[in-house]
């Protein structure tokens, strides 16, 4: 925690404590989230790293589909 936000009065609310507290939270509820996936068996931890099922894989389109073909004739 910064200096500046233990020397803040209590009952003053500035936006940067607000950010601080929302950060502090929302790290909470992905630790929490995290800790209930491991022990579900939805998510492993192999090697140092988290190892994430198939059904969490986010399917993207490819980058390469989205160009226009090269034709032999212009189009007019």
């Amino acid at each position: 925690m910064s200096l500046l936000l233990k020397v803040t009065k209590p009952h003053t609310i500035s936006a940067e404590s607000l950010s601080f507290e929302m950060g502090m939270r929302l790290q909470a509820a992905a630790a929490q989230g995290l800790k209930d996936k491991l022990e579900t068996g939805e998510v492993k931890f192999i090697n140092g790293r988290y190892v994430f099922g198939a059904g969490m894989k986010v399917i993207r389109p490819s980058i390469f589909g989205a160009r226009p073909k090269k034709t032999k004739y212009p189009i007019a």
